[in-house]
């Protein structure tokens, strides 16, 4: 993660990486590009999406796979002022998450820019996550935006319900619970659909399960959650 100090602690998932991602069929070309991003000759890169589609899961992979990646998940970073980025021109590889956290703040965006310019002149490459397309970013600094239009971007879609059923599906194993099918069609038909969700809940029974030594069925689903 190099020497940079970050002011605060952030969540870095340990099983963000990128065979633990399941893209499905909509999100195969993200997937496939980022594998390769830290080794083409691309600058910069963007992905953007609806949350829960994967942005920060696809970021900390890519820092994961390439130990230079500097990862600065920039809606935390905010409060702390953009001179949290001073210094950071020559990183070989910097992944910014929520780009458009800091849109239209005028110290952030200049200091952006001054990071893009550092990367076409010194070989650094940027990749930027944002819940908007660049189009629909509120960015101040129209030379900000020009540099952005140079990366190659890709939007994430939100899993189907074939996707979302392997990944509860995987996110219970890595727990050492196993789950049937209806009780995997039950809990995506009663609960929010998205990762953070999923694995909230499943960590809510994970632990009543253990500490009434039971098997998750559904009547024990419906009594742990009062659903």
């Amino acid at each position: 993660m190099g020497g940079f100090q970050y002011p605060f602690s952030f969540s870095f998932r340990e099983d963000y990486d990128f065979a633990s991602f399941l893209p499905g069929d909509a999100n195969q070309p993200a997937l496939a590009y980022l594998r390769g991003f830290a080794a083409n000759t691309d600058p910069f890169c963007l992905v953007w999406g609806a949350e829960g589609s994967g942005k920060t899961h696809l970021l900390q992979a890519l820092c994961r796979a390439a130990p230079q990646g500097l990862y600065l998940p920039l809606r935390q970073l905010r409060e702390y002022g953009a001179e949290v980025l001073d210094g950071l021109a020559g990183q070989p590889l910097l992944v910014m998450d929520d780009l458009d956290a800091v849109a239209g703040e005028p110290a952030w965006e200049e200091r952006l820019f001054q990071l893009c310019n550092a990367a076409l002149a010194q070989a650094t490459k940027l990749c930027v996550s944002s819940s908007l397309p660049l189009l629909g970013m509120p960015l101040a600094l129209a030379d900000l935006r020009s540099r952005l239009q140079l990366a190659v971007a890709f939007e994430l879609h939100q899993p189907d319900d074939a996707t979302r059923a392997a990944l509860l599906r995987q996110l219970a194993l890595r727990r050492g619970m196993q789950l049937r099918d209806d009780v995997v069609d039950y809990l995506l038909n009663r609960h929010q659909r998205d990762p953070a969700a999923l694995l909230a809940v499943l960590e809510r029974l994970d632990a009543s399960s253990l500490a009434g030594q039971r098997r998750l069925t559904i009547p024990f689903i419906k009594q742990t959650l009062g659903w």
